[in-house]
């Protein structure tokens, strides 16, 4: 976060394309650097992601963009930043007052679909890929992962009942991430 972030990851919640942009650039190019550095500090040894929320998403989108990843855990992604953007502001309090909104729902998709991880293909070995969402997910609604794993060609889901913050202390989702590492040997 800057300086002067109210918050962290101010940057990734502004109603801004540009600026939201620029977040998203700047994050996968210094993931994509911390990737190259752990294969570099460890030789070779295995190196994926593993994110939630926003790190899930941000996982997603490079597994996209990179082939070379030993293994992706995406929990709880978004999957198209124009819908959750159309979703959060038709519950706004400026949507209720105004009669029309600034930009279309199709608007908001085209606008953003640039950091959508559904506009690239999967470029990780989908047998590496585990995604992990929330039935009851009021946040990412379960429909983004599950879109997500329709682009993906159906790699290994893990469902679980509930929010989305309810992924902590889930000995099943646990599990799920940990079967992944051991099927493919990194455990």
């Amino acid at each position: 976060s800057p300086p002067d972030a109210r918050f962290s990851g101010e940057r990734f919640a502004a109603p801004d394309v540009m600026r939201l942009s620029d977040a998203v650039r700047r994050a996968v190019y210094e993931m994509r650097l911390l990737v190259l550095w752990l294969r570099e500090q460890t030789g070779g040894a295995p190196v994926g992601l593993h994110g939630l929320s926003l790190g899930g998403y941000l996982a997603a989108l490079l597994a996209g963009l990179y082939d070379d990843l030993d293994f992706v855990v995406s929990m709880v992604p978004p999957a198209c930043i124009g819908d959750l953007a159309w979703r959060f502001f038709i519950k706004s309090r400026h949507y209720q007052r105004s009669a029309r909104p600034f930009f279309s729902y199709q608007e908001l998709r085209a606008a953003y679909r640039i950091l959508s991880p559904l506009t690239y293909p999967l470029r990780v070995p989908k047998d590496r890929v585990l995604l992990i969402a929330g039935r009851g997910d009021r946040i990412v609604p379960p429909e983004h992962p599950h879109a997500l794993w329709r682009h993906w060609g159906q790699p290994a889901i893990h469902w679980f009942s509930g929010s989305h913050l309810a992924p902590f202390g889930r000995q099943k989702i646990i599990r799920a991430a940990i079967g992944l590492l051991e099927r493919l040997g990194i455990l």
